[in-house]
């Protein structure tokens, strides 16, 4: 009896923790996916502010 309630325990404690870790990674993969978008977005303005330098256009310009 005292080992059953000792395997429940264990499952009960394993599963819990495999839900948090799921979640974390979960977690994780999303602020990549953030930082991957931002970083793009930094790249096409670096672009616009380029073209701006070479053609003094105001269409280009912040």
């Amino acid at each position: 009896m005292k080992n059953q309630r000792l395997f429940n325990f264990n499952i009960k404690y394993n599963m819990s923790y495999t839900s948090k870790e799921i979640k974390r990674l979960k977690f994780e993969e999303l602020l990549w996916i953030i930082f991957a978008i931002i970083s793009l977005l930094n790249v096409y303005g670096d672009k616009i502010e380029e073209e701006y330098v070479t053609t003094n256009q105001e269409t280009y310009q912040g």
